[in-house]
C-alpha cells in the first residue's frame, strides 16, 4: 500500500512531525506550526460548520467568539 513510517531518535514510530511544518522552543514550552495545507483544510471545515450553525439560527455565545465571524468574512 505504499506506506511509510517515521522514526524518532529511539527508533520508535512518531506521527506528530507529519502534520507539522516546523517547531521551536519557547518560554511557554514547545510550539508547533501546522502544515499550510492542514491550516487551509481546517479553515474550510470551520467555515462550513459556522455557516451551518448560522443557517439554523443558533447565534454565537458572545463577543468572546467574535473570531468566528472573522472566519466567515474571509
Amino acid at each position: 500500500m505504499n506506506r511509510f513510517s517515521v522514526k524518532d531518535a529511539d527508533d520508535k514510530d512518531t506521527y506528530w512531525c507529519i502534520t507539522m511544518q516546523k517547531g521551536w522552543d519557547t518560554k511557554q514550552g514547545f510550539q508547533w506550526q501546522l502544515r499550510d495545507e492542514l491550516v487551509e483544510a481546517l479553515r474550510i471545515y470551520l467555515m462550513k460548520t459556522l455557516i451551518d450553525i448560522l443557517s439554523k439560527g443558533k447565534p454565537f455565545k458572545g463577543y468572546d467568539e467574535e473570531y468566528k465571524w472573522d472566519l466567515l468574512d474571509r
